[in-house]
């Protein structure tokens, strides 16, 4: 039988709240990991796969099928976390809304954010070129 890559392993994305202040320079780039930290791909958020290393784990294979269905994955999850910051922000001004920092309130701050996040075509290297327009 057939099994989906989603039977088989887990994907997750974590996007970085970082400060208001810091928006006006693009945040950080973060490693891609692979259960430990392989190494940067000009991503802006964080990528944690079951990605087919060299023995090295120098690099995610650019030439292994898994880790191309593992990438299939990745704009739809990053779109789907984007989606659940802007609800939980909303679900939190509405239960608690003093215990919020000032920018977590903010609905500009965060569409600003996730605008940062997405990286900007030749941002991303190598195997990850190809998501800047898979997410947009």
């Amino acid at each position: 039988t057939e099994q989906s890559v989603s039977d088989l392993t887990s994907l997750s994305v974590a996007i970085p709240l970082v400060p208001s202040s810091q928006l006006t320079d693009p945040p950080p780039e973060r490693e891609v990991f692979a259960f430990l930290p392989v190494r940067s791909y000009g991503l802006r958020w964080i990528i944690q796969g079951d990605f087919v290393l060299p023995s090295a784990r120098e690099s995610v294979d650019p030439s292994n099928a898994w880790n191309h269905e593992l990438l299939e994955r990745v704009p739809d999850l990053f779109v789907r976390a984007a989606l659940n910051l802007v609800q939980r922000a909303s679900e939190a001004r509405h239960e608690s809304p003093a215990s919020l920092h000032s920018h977590e309130r903010d609905d500009e701050y965060l569409l600003n954010l996730l605008f940062a996040m997405i990286p900007r075509p030749g941002q991303s290297t190598e195997i990850f070129s190809s998501l800047p327009t898979q997410i947009l």
